[in-house]
């Protein structure tokens, strides 16, 4: 009789007990599928997505790089952008993220200067304003925190929220 009450309550937990299991495999096996999908979207919208450098000129207290928007993606959300300059000081060599700022004299800081169908002739952007269309130029102003030296060479990055970036080298000219 003792082994028949034991033997329903060890059949009554795994009755019970692998549905439990059952049910939190496909939940796990859910999970994983839609994150699986999400990271094929975000892979999609970067193989889409490709930038270069036009031109960047450099004095002692900025930076102005122009970026075209080769790709077939649309490029906003500034704020989330991703700005590192690095230059030499008269007496260091500086590597510095910088925040995106619109309307301040912090020193230290990026600001979007226009968006252009072509920066060179300033032929401003018609399309969607404010939005980094494909094959249209963003003109950005990144200053430095302490003067650049002059006769020097610097490197910019610029990184979009979806992960792609550039980089280029430019002079500072006194």
């Amino acid at each position: 009789m003792e082994t028949l009450l034991i033997t329903l309550i060890v059949m009554s937990i795994v009755l019970f007990g692998i549905p439990l299991i059952v049910q939190s495999y496909m939940r796990a096996q859910d999970a994983l599928a839609e994150s699986w999908i999400e990271r094929q979207q975000v892979e999609e919208e970067r193989s889409r997505t490709n930038l270069i450098v036009v031109e960047a000129e450099a004095n002692s207290g900025s930076v102005d790089l122009v970026i075209r928007n080769v790709g077939s993606t649309k490029l906003a959300d500034y704020q989330d952008w991703d700005v590192i300059l690095h230059y030499y000081t008269g007496s260091s060599y500086v590597v510095r993220w910088v925040p995106y700022e619109r309307e301040t004299t912090e020193h230290e800081r990026w600001e979007l200067v226009g968006i252009y169908l072509d920066a060179s002739q300033i032929i401003a952007e018609q399309y969607e304003p404010g939005i980094l269309n494909p094959g249209e130029e963003l003109v950005l102003r990144g200053f430095f925190d302490s003067p650049a030296r002059g006769d020097t060479a610097g490197m910019a990055a610029v990184i979009a929220p979806n992960g792609v970036g550039v980089s280029t080298t430019f002079a500072v000219v006194n």
